[in-house]
């Protein structure tokens, strides 16, 4: 991305809306830029290509918290 790299746009989206959660989708399979997504605040991290069914769980998983927060959920 011109400008602004996955990492700093995760940084500013923490610090601007630090309740959002964050699925970073990257074609970067290094394993540092992983561990650092997380450690920022990246709810998961899944590398291109994946799977329909990968991005279904991790968003589950990531709104799963908020069904259980919910009544009549």
């Amino acid at each position: 991305m011109p400008g602004i790299d996955g990492l700093q746009t995760l940084e500013q989206v923490r610090q601007l809306r630090p309740s959002v959660k964050v699925i970073m989708l990257s074609c970067v399979t290094d394993t540092r830029k992983v561990v650092q997504a997380i450690r920022l605040g990246a709810s998961d991290y899944l590398t291109k290509p994946f799977q329909k069914a990968e991005l279904d769980a991790v968003i589950e998983k990531c709104i799963e918290p908020k069904k259980m927060a919910m009544p009549g959920m």
